[in-house]
């Protein structure tokens, strides 16, 4: 894996993770 694959890779990664969090967020805020 070359370098430039890892940082996309880690990239599309973090995104979905945070896009997870913030639908969690905003799910968890409108219940309140």
């Amino acid at each position: 894996m070359t370098q430039s694959a890892m940082m996309m890779f880690i990239f599309s990664a973090v995104l979905l993770w945070g896009g997870l969090a913030t639908f969690l967020a905003i799910a968890l805020f409108k219940k309140s």
